[in-house]
């Protein structure tokens, strides 16, 4: 009887280690899936010298992802995303920024070095 009561509370703990593993790798997965949302917008807006139209392309393209991203006009994105596991109850966000670098700003930079 002892051994099937070790069996059962040994079991338990695996479940609860496995159900905590799976939530932190989907956790990741969603941190991962926001990075890459992110550097592709920014890749694809500078690509399109910061048009207004990519950039809200891609603002609702993150809202359909279920992020968050914006564009001050000093050329500064931010996206927000959420994640969460849970087993824990536990719900976060975090947010990517980066400076859209824009061809014209640079040319700009350059011709004032001569």
């Amino acid at each position: 009887m002892d051994t099937v009561i070790k069996g059962y509370i040994g079991m338990y703990f695996l479940a609860i280690i496995s159900f905590a593993g799976v939530g932190i790798i989907a956790a990741s997965c969603r941190v991962r899936q926001a990075d890459r949302f992110f550097e592709d917008a920014l890749y694809e807006i500078e690509a399109n010298e910061g048009s207004g139209d990519m950039i809200e392309e891609y603002s609702d393209r993150a809202i359909e992802e279920g992020f968050e991203l914006s564009v001050d006009p000093e050329g500064e994105a931010v996206l927000t995303y959420k994640y969460s596991m849970p087993l824990f109850g536990f719900e976060n966000s975090g947010r990517f920024t980066d400076k859209i670098h824009l061809e014209q700003e640079d040319e700009k930079d350059n011709e004032g070095d001569m």
